[in-house]
């Protein structure tokens, strides 16, 4: 099965399988495994923006994201919370 998404936002779950069987499942770690300008990565785009955009909202911020109260994790980032102000 593929790492990336193969439910397509243009031919859905369908269409993404057949491409990647026809490309990605013939042609993974073999000789003929190479880069190609013909490949559409604008959801690639969509997904770094969003990332990009999350990452400056939380850097712009006031808030920050805090573990659940009940994680171990939690009293450790109490005691840097004052870093963060």
């Amino acid at each position: 099965m593929p790492w990336h998404g193969v439910d397509w936002v243009e031919g859905g779950r369908e269409a993404g399988l057949a491409a990647w069987k026809a490309k990605f499942g013939a042609d993974y770690h073999r000789p003929s495994d190479e880069w190609s300008a013909d490949w559409d990565l604008r959801s690639a785009v969509e997904n770094l923006t969003l990332l990009y955009r999350l990452g400056l909202d939380l850097a712009n911020g006031d808030e920050w994201p805090s573990w659940k109260p009940t994680s171990e994790f939690g009293q450790v980032r109490d005691r840097s919370a004052a870093a963060r102000r």
